[in-house]
C-alpha cells in the first residue's frame, strides 16, 4: 500500500483514485499495451458492479488460513473450517474463499494448502480482542488450522504443477502497509487484488507468492535496520528452497520500501557465500514501484515515530541518505555484472496527503500533498536515459500498486513481468490463446494424437504395464554415479578424531541410553549440544567405533540391515547442506548397499520420461509409426511383385500392421542403455566399474551431443574419431587392440535411426514417397529427443521430486524385510526452516502397518526451541552435560607456568566451568583472556584477583557476542584496521604471512596503488605479533610458517554475517563499499598476479562498485598478465572481464574502446583465474565480453585474431542459438568498420585471407550483403559464397541455413563460378524433398566464368528447372531405390 497505511489502519487510508490519462507509456515514447483478451473476457464475466454484488456483506478484512490438507476443494476447506472454529452463528456459508494454493514446504507425506478467505459473518473469538492470529484444532489433522490478519512471511497465491512450474514471482510491500492490502484497491470490497486474480490467469506456469514483514510505524518497538529485514528475507527465502538446486527462477513486484528492501538482498547475496550466490543467480529481475534511489519526503513520517526505536529506519530513507546512495551504487554494479536480469521502474505523478497529527493525538492523511518519491528518484534518472525501462502512473505513493479490476495498467505490468520472465510458449493472453499447432514437432493436422492426452490429476503419467514398458530398461550403477554427490563423505573427512579415549563415557554409561538402542531402540535417538561441545567429533567417533557395529548386529534379526549417513555443512556446497543434497547422500548409500531397492525406482523413472514425453510434446514411438504410416493415405509398393496395394485394402492394413510392430520393435531394441550394454559388453569386461562407468558416460555424452547427423558415412567417420580419442583418453592407451574399435563401429552404425530406418524400409520392400518425408523426419528426430531424455535420466541427477517420490517408496514397500539406520550430524546446519527437517525425521520413523520397512534415526543438533518441541521426548543426552571433567582438564592444563598466575587462576578452574555449559570454544577464549591478566608483572595480586573476577564476570555466555564483546574492547582509532585484517583472512583462499601484515593494512586503507617498497615497514616479528594481537583482539592466531589464520571457523561465520561491519566500524560502515577482496586485490597487485586477477574480479562481483581509482594507476609492467600484447588498463579488464572497470574508464573517454588498437576480441577469449596459466573462456563469457565490445564501438577489423576466434565459434558451435548470437556480435562488429569487405585467414596453415561472408550463416550474410559487400567476392580457389558452401570439402552447412543462405546469395545477384549446374541441381532436389520451397531459386544469374557457363547456358537455367521441377520427385524416388 506504499510507505503508510494499511488495510486494516483507516486513519491512513484516502478515499478517491486517480487517473493515468492518454497513454501509459507515452513520455516513454512506447504505445499503451492492449488490454489482453483474457483480461478483456474476465473483466466482462465480472464487472465491478458485479463484484460489489457478489461479496455484499462480506467484512473488509481479509485472513490467511493455513494447514489445510492438500487432498480438500474450497467448498470441504470452508466446511473444515467451520467446524474447527465451533461458533453456532457461522457456517461454511458464511466464509468466502479467494484462493487455495499449495503450501510452500519440503518433504512431508501430509502437504498442505494455504487459503485467503474472507468472513460474511466475523467469528467472535475472531472479531473480540486485539489478536492477529488463532489456532483452531480439527479432527483428524496432526496439526491445527491456522488464521491470521498479518500475512507474515511466504503467502503462496496460486498452485502450479510440478511439470509446469516454470518461476516464482514475490510481491514485497513497502514501510507500515499490509503485504496483501497494500496491493488492494480502495474502498469496501475487498475481495479483489490484481496479483492474486489476474496475474495467475497470465503466467499460468508461475506461482505468485506474497512476502510479509513487521514495518509498523507507530507504537513500534522494533529497532531492525533495512540490513536487518533484508537477512531475514534472504533467511526465509533459503527456509523454503530457494536456495536448493533445483530451485525455479524468482522475479519479483517491490514497493517502496520493499525494493530497498530487494536492492539490499541483491548486495547481501552478493557478498555471501556460495548458496547466497546461487540465490542471486537465480533471480531474473523484477519491478519497481516508487522505491526511493536518492530519498524521499519524510519529514511527516518522523514525527510519527518520534522517540522510537524505529525513527532510524525511516531515516534511511531521507532524501540525501549516503546509505540509499550507496546502495544503488552497489545495486546497480551487481545487477549489471549478474547479467540476465531485467528491471523496469514505476513512479507516481501524483501528490499524496501527508500525515499530520490532529487535536485528538490522532494522525490523519489532512496535511499538505507532495510526490513522496519523485521520479527521478524513482527512476535513479532512468527517465531521461533509459526511458523504455520506466513506467509512468499517473496515482499517488499509495495508489500506485491498488489497480482495480478491469484497470487498463495491469495489461502494462504482465507485459513487463512477460519480459523478464523469458516464459516462452504462454501468450500474452493466457494459456487458452496459444496456437495449439505451434510447437515445433506437433503432428500435421493439428490435433495431438491419442497418447500425448492429457496426464492424470496426480501430475504424473500413469505407469504403462505395455510391452513398451517391459523394453525399457534401466542401468542403475550409471545413475548412481551420477546421484551420489561427489563432496558426499567430504565433512566427514573434516572432522578431527576424537583424542584418545575421550567419549568412552558414552559406551559405558548406560544412564545415557546410547547402548540400549542401538541395539534395540525405536524412532529418533537425539544428541543435543551447544555450539563448540564436540558433537561433530562424536558422531564421527560413534561411526568409526567397532562397538556401534556389534550392537546394532543382533544375530536373530531376518531383516537386511543398512546404514546410511549424512553430515551437514552450513559452510559446504549447495549439496551438504539442502534437502536436495540429503535426498542424494541417502539413495545413493541405500541403493548402492541394496539392488533391490532400484526394483522400486523403476515405475517412477518410466512415468517422469512419459511426463517430460507429454510435456515437449515428443508423443510416443507408437503414434510416431503410426503416423508414418498411415499420413497421408498411404501408398507402398513391392519392388518384387509389383502389387498396387491400394486396390487390397484389407491385405494393406494387415501388412501395415506387422509393419508398425516390427519397426517399434527393432526401435525399442535399439534403446541406447540397452545397446551400450549389449554392444560394448565383451570390450568392458576386462575394465575395473570406475573405467566401465567413466566410459559409459563418455559413450553416452559424446553420442547424444553429436546428434542425430543422418545415415552419412563422413559423419559417422567424425563420431567414431570423438569416441576413439575418449577411449584413449581413459584407457591411457593407442594400441588399436585395446580400443574397442568393432563395438565403436557398431555402436555408430546402429544408433543412427536414419539408417536403422532406410535399412528397415529397404529390407521390408517398402518406398515412402515424398509427401510421406515430413513423417519420416518427424519420426526420427521424435524417437532421438525421447532417447535423449533416458540418457538425460541416467547421466544428470535426478529431480527432488523423483527422489522424494522414491524414499516414499523405500519406506513404504511390502516386499521384504529391511533395517535401516540413519545417521545424521549437525540437523541445524540445515538451509531450511527448522521445522521441515524436523518434521522429516518424524515422517521416516512413522509406523505404517503394510510396510517392512523399519527406520530408525540417530542425529545431533544444537538444542533449538524446535527440535525440543519436537524431539524433548525421544530418548537421547545433552552432549555438554557429560564434558565437565575433560573441560576441567583442559583449563587446568592451559594455565600459565607461572606460579603466581597458577595460583590467582586455580581457585577459578571450577567456575570457568561451570559456565562454560560443556563449550571448548569459550573456554579457550576466557582462558585466554584470563591469562593475559593473570601474567600482567606490573600489578599487585590483590589487584589481580579482582581484575581476574571482573573480566570473567563480563564475558557473554554465546559466542557472537563474546567475539562482538572482543572487537569493542579494541581502540576505535584502529577498528578500520580491524576490518581490513579480517575480511582479508576471512576471504583470502591462501595463508596470508605475517611479514605481509603492514602492507596489507596501508594498502587496504589506501585507494590508490602505492606498491610494496614504499609501504613496508621493517618490523621486528615481535613488533608485528603485538601489532597483530592489537588489532585483532586475538581473533587471529599466527600458526605454522608464521601464517595467520582465525582462531575458529566460528569466528570466520561470524566476520561473514551481515551485521559483521556495522560491529566493527559502526557509523563509518554505511560508507565504506569495500571488502576482503577489494583490499586483497590491492595487496596481490604487486607480486601475485593470479591471486590479484581472482579478487579483483571477486570485489567487482561481491560490492558492486568497480576498482578503476586503483588500477588506472597501476603501472605498466603490472598489466603484463600473460601476454606482451596486453599493455594497457582496459586490456587488463577485458582478460579478467572487469566490466564496471570498462564502465567507468568509458565514462571518463568516450571513445576509449572505438579508438583502441588492442586485440580485445582475442583477450576476451581467456580469462585468467587463480593459477598462473589461463584458461579459455566459456561461451557465454565470450559473447558477453565481445557484445560488450563491439556495442561500445570497437573495430572489429582491427584484432584480426579476434575475428577469426569468433568465425570459428560459429561453425564448431553445437549449439545453433549460441551460433547465432556469435554472428550478432560479428555483426554489431562489423558496422563499426568502414569499408564492406573483412577478410580472415580462416585455414591457418595456409597465408590466403578468404571473405568473411563464404563462412557466414544467414544473419550474417543478411548484415554483410545489406552493407554492400559483393554477393559474388571470390576467395583465393576462385570461388563465390555459392562454390563454396556446395563444395563438401569446406564443410557442411545446417539445412535449414543452407536454404536461406542461398535464397539471400541469388536475391542479390549470387551464382556460380565453379561448381556444376549438376551440384546446383541435387541442391535444389535436397531442398525439394524437405519441403522447402525453392522457386526463388530458380532465378540463378549468369555464370561467373564462360568457358564452364557453356556448360549449362545462364539463359536456360530459369528454363530448365521450371521445364524439370516435376522430375525432381521422380529422380528423389529413383535415387532412393
Amino acid at each position: 500500500m506504499g510507505l503508510i497505511g494499511a488495510c486494516v489502519q483507516p486513519h491512513f487510508c484516502l478515499t478517491g483514485r486517480g487517473q493515468l490519462s492518454g497513454s501509459p507509456l507515452a513520455q516513454n515514447g512506447a504505445p499503451a499495451d492492449p488490454i489482453p483478451s483474457t483480461q478483456a473476457r474476465y473483466t466482462a464475466q465480472r464487472s465491478e458492479k458485479e463484484s460489489r454484488m457478489a461479496n455484499a456483506g462480506l467484512d473488509r478484512r481479509v485472513y490467511r488460513l493455513q494447514f489445510l490438507p492438500r487432498h480438500i476443494d474450497r467448498l470441504a476447506a470452508t466446511e473444515l473450517l467451520a467446524r474447527a472454529i465451533d461458533d453456532g452463528r457461522v457456517t461454511a456459508s458464511d466464509i468466502k474463499i479467494f484462493s487455495l494454493a499449495d503450501a510452500i514446504e519440503s518433504f512431508s507425506r501430509w502437504p498442505t494448502q494455504v487459503a485467503t478467505l474472507m468472513f460474511s459473518r466475523t467469528p467472535d473469538v475472531v472479531a473480540q480482542g486485539t489478536k492477529t492470529s488463532w489456532k483452531f484444532d480439527a479432527p483428524g489433522l496432526f496439526r491445527p488450522l491456522v488464521l491470521d490478519q498479518h500475512f507474515h512471511g511466504f503467502t503462496p497465491l496460486n498452485s502450479v504443477g510440478e511439470a509446469q512450474h516454470a518461476c516464482d514471482c514475490i510481491a514485497v510491500s513497502g514501510l507500515g502497509s499490509h503485504p496483501l492490502g497494500s496491493w488492494q484497491p480502495r474502498g469496501d470490497d475487498k475481495s479483489f487484488m490484481w496479483v492474486r486474480d489476474v496475474l495467475p490467469v497470465s503466467f499460468p506456469d508461475t506461482r505468485f507468492i506474497l512476502y510479509g514483514y513487521d514495518t509498523t510505524l507507530r507504537n513500534s518497538r522494533s529497532v531492525q535496520s533495512v540490513v536487518d529485514l533484508a537477512q531475514a528475507f534472504i533467511g526465509a527465502l533459503e527456509a523454503d528452497g530457494w536456495a536448493s538446486p533445483s530451485a525455479k527462477p524468482l522475479l519479483f513486484l517491490a514497493h517502496s520500501l520493499g525494493g530497498v528492501l530487494l536492492k539490499q538482498l541483491f548486495v547481501s547475496l552478493a557478498n555471501g557465500d556460495e548458496r547466497a550466490n546461487f540465490m542471486l543467480s537465480i533471480i531474473r529481475g523484477a519491478v519497481f514501484f516508487g522505491v526511493p534511489s536518492v530519498g524521499m519526503s519524510i519529514s511527516h513520517l518522523l514525527a510519527m515515530v518520534e522517540g522510537q526505536p524505529n525513527s532510524a529506519l525511516v531515516e534511511t530513507l531521507s532524501i540525501g541518505s549516503q546509505y540509499l546512495e550507496n546502495l544503488e551504487i552497489q545495486f546497480d554494479g551487481i545487477s549489471y555484472l549478474w547479467g540476465r536480469k531485467s528491471f523496469f521502474w514505476a513512479y507516481e505523478t501524483q501528490a499524496t496527503p501527508t500525515v499530520v497529527r490532529g487535536d485528538d493525538g490522532c494522525f490523519t492523511r489532512s496535511g499538505p500533498a507532495s510526490v513522496m518519491v519523485d521520479r527521478q528518484s524513482a527512476t535513479s534518472g532512468r527517465w531521461t536515459t533509459d526511458r523504455e525501462l520506466t513506467i509512468q502512473i499517473d496515482e499517488d505513493h499509495s495508489n500506485m500498486v491498488k489497480f482495480p479490476l478491469g484497470d487498463h495498467r495491469t495489461p502494462i505490468i504482465v507485459r513487463k513481468i512477460r519480459q523478464i520472465s523469458r516464459i516462452e510458449g504462454v501468450a500474452a493472453d493466457g494459456p487458452d490463446e496459444a496456437d495449439p499447432s505451434s510447437g515445433a514437432n506437433q503432428i500435421e493436422g493439428g490435433s495431438p494424437s491419442p497418447a500425448e492426452a492429457n496426464p492424470s490429476g496426480s501430475g504424473l503419467w500413469p505407469v504403462d504395464s505395455s510391452n513398451q514398458a517391459e523394453l525399457l530398461h534401466w542401468d542403475y550403477d550409471l545413475m548412481l554415479e551420477s546421484l551420489m554427490p561427489p563432496e558426499q563423505d567430504a565433512r566427514f573427512a573434516q572432522i578431527e578424531h576424537n583424542f584418545g579415549s575421550t567419549f568412552r563415557w558414552a559406551y559405558e554409561d548406560t544412564s545415557i541410553g546410547l547402548t540400549q538402542w542401538l541395539r534395540k531402540g525405536e524412532g529418533i535417538f537425539w544428541i543435543s549440544g551447544k555450539p563448540g561441545s564436540g558433537k561433530s567429533t562424536f558422531m564421527k567417533s560413534l561411526l568409526n567405533n567397532n562397538q556401534t557395529t556389534e550392537l546394532m548386529h543382533f544375530w536373530q534379526n531376518p531383516s537386511q540391515q543398512l546404514v546410511a549417513t549424512f553430515f551437514f555443512h552450513h559452510r559446504g556446497t549447495l549439496l551438504q547442506k539442502s534437502f536436495e543434497g540429503l535426498l542424494r547422500g541417502l539413495l545413493g548409500q541405500l541403493l548402492k548397499a541394496d539392488r533391490r531397492l532400484c526394483k522400486l525406482f523403476d515405475d517412477i523413472l518410466q512415468a517422469n520420461v512419459q511426463a517430460q514425453q507429454f510435456q515437449k510434446r515428443l508423443g510416443t514411438l507408437d503414434s510416431d509409426i503410426h503416423t508414418f504410416f498411415t499420413i497421408p493415405k498411404p501408398n507402398l509398393a513391392s519392388k518384387t511383385s509389383g502389387l498396387v496395394f491400394s486396390k487390397q485394402v484389407e491385405r494393406i492394413q494387415k501388412q501395415v500392421r506387422k509393419l508398425e510392430q516390427l519397426l517399434n520393435t527393432l526401435l525399442e531394441s535399439r534403446n541406447w542403455i540397452t545397446l551400450l550394454n549389449r554392444v560394448f559388453k565383451d570390450f568392458f569386461a576386462g575394465m575395473s566399474k570406475i573405467h566401465v562407468l567413466k566410459m559409459k558416460r563418455l559413450i553416452l555424452e559424446i553420442t547424444r551431443d553429436f546428434g542425430n547427423k543422418g545415415s552419412n558415412k563422413s559423419q559417422w567417420s567424425v563420431l567414431k574419431d570423438k569416441l576413439v580419442s575418449a577411449v584413449r583418453r581413459v584407457l591411457g592407451t593407442s594400441e588399436p587392440a585395446s580400443l574397442g574399435l568393432a563395438a565403436i563401429n557398431t555402436w555408430v552404425e546402429q544408433t543412427d535411426l536414419e539408417h536403422t530406418l532406410d535399412q528397415f524400409l529397404m529390407q521390408h520392400d517398402v518406398l515412402p514417397e515424398r509427401p510421406k518425408e515430413a513423417a519420416r523426419r518427424l519420426l526420427v528426430s521424435r524417437q532421438a529427443a525421447r532417447e535423449e531424455l533416458r540418457v538425460q535420466i541416467h547421466l544428470e541427477a535426478w529431480s527432488r521430486y523423483t527422489m522424494e517420490l522414491g524414499l516414499r517408496n523405500i519406506i513404504d514397500q511390502n516386499q521384504f524385510d529391511l533395517d535401516i539406520c540413519l545417521f545424521f550430524d549437525a540437523l541445524d546446519e540445515y538451509d531450511g526452516r527448522p521445522e521441515v527437517i524436523a518434521g522429516f525425521l518424524k515422517d521416516l520413523v512413522q509406523d505404517s502397518p503394510t510396510s517392512k520397512t523399519r527406520m530408525r534415526v540417530l542425529f545431533s543438533s544444537r538444542p533449538w526451541p524446535v527440535f525440543r518441541d519436537e524431539f524433548g521426548a525421544c530418548p537421547g543426552f545433552k552432549m555438554h552435560e557429560h564434558t565437565q571433567e575433560d573441560i576441567r582438564e583442559y583449563c587446568t592444563g592451559s594455565i600459565p607456568k607461572n606460579p603466581r598466575a597458577r595460583a590467582l587462576l586455580l581457585p577459578m578452574v571450577e567456575e570457568v566451568s561451570r559456565r562454560s555449559r560443556g563449550v571448548f570454544l569459550w573456554v579457550k577464549l576466557v582462558m585466554r583472556d584470563l591469562s593475559l591478566i593473570a601474567t600482567d608483572g606490573k600489578s599487585k595480586s590483590a589487584d589481580l584477583v579482582a581484575q581476574l573476577q571482573q573480566c570473567l564476570e563480563s564475558v557473554p555466555d554465546e559466542l557472537d557476542d563474546y567475539y562482538a564483546a572482543i572487537i569493542q574492547r579494541l581502540p576505535v582509532s584502529t577498528r578500520t584496521d580491524t576490518y581490513i585484517l579480517l575480511e582479508c583472512i576471512s576471504r583470502a583462499d591462501e595463508p596470508l604471512a605475517l611479514s605481509h601484515l603492514p602492507f596489507l593494512i596501508s594498502q587496504g586503507r589506501s585507494q590508490k596503488y602505492e606498491g610494496y617498497a614504499r609501504t613496508k615497514k621493517l618490523l621486528h616479528y615481535s613488533e608485528l605479533d603485538t601489532y597483530l594481537r592489537t588489532i585483532s583482539g586475538g581473533l587471529v592466531d599466527v600458526g605454522r610458517d608464521s601464517q595467520m589464520q582465525l582462531m575458529h571457523q566460528t569466528c570466520k561465520d561470524w566476520i561473514r554475517s551481515p551485521t559483521f561491519k556495522l560491529n566493527v566500524l559502526g557509523d563509518l560502515a554505511s560508507t565504506t563499499l569495500e571488502n576482503g577482496h577489494s583490499y586483497l586485490a590491492k595487496f596481490y597487485a604487486d607480486f601475485a598476479l593470479h591471486q590479484f586477477r581472482y579478487h579483483v574480479l571477486e570485489a567487482e562481483r561481491t560490492t558492486g562498485v568497480s576498482q578503476y581509482g586503483f588500477l588506472s594507476e597501476l603501472p605498466k609492467d603490472r598489466y603484463l598478465i600473460a601476454s606482451s600484447t596486453i599493455t594497457s588498463p582496459k586490456a587488463l579488464a577485458t582478460r579478467v572481464r572487469l566490466f564496471l572497470f570498462l564502465k567507468d574508464a568509458i565514462s571518463s573517454s568516450q571513445n576509449l574502446i572505438t579508438f583502441s588498437s588492442e586485440p580485445l576480441i582475442s583477450a576476451s577469449f581467456e580469462i585468467g583465474t587463480r593459477d598462473d596459466s589461463a584458461r579459455v573462456a566459456s561461451q557465454n563469457e565470450v559473447l558477453e565480453m565481445a557484445m560488450f565490445l563491439v556495442q561500445h564501438g570497437f573495430q572489429i577489423q582491427l584484432d584480426t585474431d579476434g575475428i577469426w576466434r569468433l568465425v570459428r565459434s560459429i561453425w564448431n558451435s553445437t549449439d545453433r542459438e549460441m551460433a547465432e548470437k556469435y554472428a550478432e556480435v560479428v555483426s554489431i562488429g562489423l558496422q563499426n568498420c568502414q569499408e564492406p569487405g573483412v577478410f580472415i585467414n580462416y585455414f591457418r596453415d595456409n597465408a590466403a585471407q578468404q571473405p568473411i561472408l563464404h563462412f557466414s550463416i544467414p544473419t550474417l550474410a543478411q548484415a554483410l550483403l545489406e552493407r554492400g559487400m559483393p554477393a559474388n567476392l571470390r576467395n583465393q580457389w576462385d570461388e563465390t559464397p555459392l562454390d563454396f558452401f556446395l563444395n563438401p570439402l569446406h564443410g557442411k552447412l545446417e539445412i535449414n541455413w543452407k536454404y536461406h543462405l542461398a535464397c539471400l546469395l541469388v536475391q542479390h545477384g549470387g551464382t556460380l563460378s565453379q561448381a556444376s549446374h549438376r551440384q546446383w541441381e541435387d541442391l535444389l532436389m535436397e531442398f525439394s524433398n524437405l519441403g522447402y520451397d525453392i522457386r526463388p531459386l530458380y532465378k540463378l544469374p549468369a555464370r561467373l566464368e564462360p568457358a564452364i557457363a557453356a556448360e549449362q547456358p545462364s539463359a536456360s537455367i530459369e528454363t530448365s528447372l521450371r521445364k524439370n521441377v516435376h522430375k525432381l520427385f521422380k529422380l528423389t524416388r529413383r535415387k532412393k531405390s
